[in-house]
């Protein structure tokens, strides 16, 4: 279980990190506790944990849509930019369900 911990604080650092660029603190903050719902040991923390992974990869989906429309108006590349955040979104994804293992679904169990 430890070891999992980290993808989640890297990914939360990650999300905090893009909101922190638009001076949105209060995102920032709220990402940054994320990783300290797991304290709570049952299922609903677990859950929200999961769900607010899937709430940031779209919210990775949706910036790398808007940088895609922003550079080709322009007229500058994208595809490097396309790919990295390709690569952020799928490992925000991955960390969600790494937390759906029935080892650590066993250790939050359900109210």
């Amino acid at each position: 279980m430890k070891s999992k911990i980290y993808y989640l604080i890297f990914a939360s650092l990650l999300i905090a990190a893009h909101f922190l660029r638009g001076d949105h603190y209060i995102a920032v903050l709220i990402c940054l506790t994320i990783p300290f719902l797991l304290l709570v040991k049952k299922r609903w923390a677990l859950r929200t944990v999961q769900g607010a992974l899937g709430i940031a990869a779209i919210i990775w989906l949706y910036t790398l849509y808007s940088i895609i429309q922003k550079r080709i108006a322009t007229g500058e590349s994208w595809v490097v930019a396309a790919v990295i955040l390709l690569i952020v979104a799928a490992y925000t994804l991955f960390t969600a369900w790494i937390f759906n293992r029935p080892n650590i679904l066993d250790e939050y169990p359900a109210d």
